[in-house]
């Protein structure tokens, strides 16, 4: 097989009676920065015995040779027998998508790797999104006289800056129409790419639950 020096690869190959196909994501897939990639494979067991079998799956990195996320599942199949595993990777915010990305997944014997190995690899196409605005923290502060402080952090995760955003904060029962004044983003990778903002909020005397903004 390819040779990725950070992947604990099969150690004498594809060797024994695991048939293994990667039948979600395509080879080439496209995602974005921030997105999941929903991983969906088939594992054969072709052997005459039931087999302990663990699944690994690794977004990885070619250009830097460096494991990125890593997922896994373990289970029983028996004899004969196939089963779909489903993994998930969330591809980071920080990654470059400039570089060549695979997604790298073996299936083997939990107690004899060596004679029962099989891994496959797709490549991943990754991109970043022109304007993407992430919320990365709501907190919510009682204050007196049924007051609440409303303390929002954004981030542009895009790669061009944003020109004229602005958060809005709504909800009918508390008669919440907030609207904050206009702001600027820098792209992802420069200062200026996050802000903070704040909101006071009344709370009216009727009111009394739990509800959502």
């Amino acid at each position: 097989g390819e040779d990725f020096d950070e992947i604990e690869e099969c150690k004498l190959g594809t060797k024994g009676n695991l048939d293994l196909t990667i039948k979600e994501p395509s080879d080439n897939g496209k995602f974005n920065i921030g997105d999941k990639i929903l991983i969906e494979v088939d594992v054969d067991n072709n052997d005459n015995d039931d087999k302990d079998v663990n699944i690994e799956a690794v977004l990885y990195n070619l250009d830097d040779d460096e494991e990125v996320e890593k997922a896994d599942e373990s289970l029983t199949i028996k004899d004969g027998d196939s089963e779909t595993v489903n993994l998930e990777i969330e591809i980071p915010e920080n990654l470059n998508e400039k570089d060549d990305y695979i997604l790298y997944v073996k299936a083997f014997d939990d107690d004899d790797e060596e004679n029962h190995c099989n891994e496959k690899n797709v490549k991943i196409n990754i991109q970043r999104e022109n304007a993407h605005l992430v919320i990365n923290n709501l907190i919510l502060t009682k204050l007196e006289n049924r007051k609440a402080k409303i303390s929002i952090d954004v981030e542009n995760e895009g790669k061009d800056k944003v020109e004229n955003a602005y958060i809005e904060v709504k909800n009918a029962e508390l008669k919440l129409n907030l609207v904050s004044d206009k702001f600027n983003l820098n792209e992802y990778n420069k200062r200026g790419n996050k802000i903070t903002k704040e909101f006071i909020i009344d709370i009216p005397q009727e009111v009394e639950g739990i509800f959502s903004i």
